[in-house]
């Protein structure tokens, strides 16, 4: 897992931001204002809400960036 997490946040968004010009949020561990989400009309009961805010901030002229500076963590299950 915890290399699948490295090429996730390390590569995946680092590099697709600079190469898109724009980060795209899919998956765990991100931060966002709250007042941005109420504006955004956040559904916390969609699946796929990571996605839908993502894109509903672009669609807004929002800028989205992978930010090395923060750190967070995760438990992750011993098996599947």
């Amino acid at each position: 897992v915890s290399i699948e997490e490295g090429l996730v946040y390390n590569v995946h968004h680092c590099g697709g931001s600079f190469w898109r010009g724009f980060g795209v949020f899919g998956g765990s561990n991100g931060f966002w204002r709250k007042s941005y989400l109420s504006q955004l009309l956040f559904d916390k009961d969609m699946l796929t809400e990571d996605i839908d805010v993502s894109l509903r901030a672009l669609l807004l002229g929002g800028i989205i960036r992978h930010e090395p500076s923060v750190l967070s963590s995760e438990l992750v299950p011993e098996t599947v």
